[in-house]
């Protein structure tokens, strides 16, 4: 392919130039349909030029600099373009909203997968630990009630030196007094 480009010069001369675009073909043709990258040239109005992939018909996309659309076979695309300076060309790089996204996804699934993990744990920790105090609290009440009705020889087993332990002496101490 190539274009025809013709200015006016002065004295009424006109200047006429043939563009091949040969090399910016074969350096787009570079990548990789099946990779779900496409390349593009496209004019001032937006309408494609030279395109990695024959069958690659980009919308009217003006100078967007950001865009999303649809291929004629559905596939939802995301590309960038950027002005070729001292012409009135862009270049458009695009890729497929699927493979553009899939780092986001996969990260979102991590996340969701370590906060789920981490909420069984919180929940398996929490019943350990109800569960011990609980053990202890009945084991503490059992012995009140014994010295309550009158066993005075009866001795509460402390353990730790939290407050459970510091009850579990107070009783013991008064019992013996």
């Amino acid at each position: 392919p190539s274009l025809l480009l013709a200015t006016a010069m002065e004295r009424g001369e006109r200047l006429v130039v043939e563009v091949t675009l040969r090399a910016p073909e074969q350096t787009l043709a570079r990548f990789k349909p099946q990779e779900g990258h496409y390349a593009a040239l496209v004019d001032a109005v937006g309408e494609t030029l030279v395109a990695s992939s024959l069958g690659l018909q980009l919308p009217p996309l003006a100078r967007a600099k950001h865009m999303r659309f649809a291929l004629p076979s559905g596939e939802r695309m995301f590309g960038s373009a950027a002005p070729v300076a001292g012409t009135h060309f862009s270049v458009i790089v695009c890729q497929s909203e699927a493979r553009a996204f899939a780092p986001l996804h996969a990260m979102q699934t991590q996340t969701l997968a370590g906060l789920g993990v981490s909420a069984v744990l919180s929940l398996l920790v929490g019943y350990a630990l109800s569960r011990t105090l609980r053990q202890r609290l009945r084991v503490y009440a059992e012995g009140a009630q014994a010295i309550g009705h009158g066993a005075l020889d009866r001795r509460l087993p402390v353990q730790g030196e939290d407050e459970l332990g510091l009850f579990a002496q107070t009783l013991n101490q008064m019992a013996i007094e």
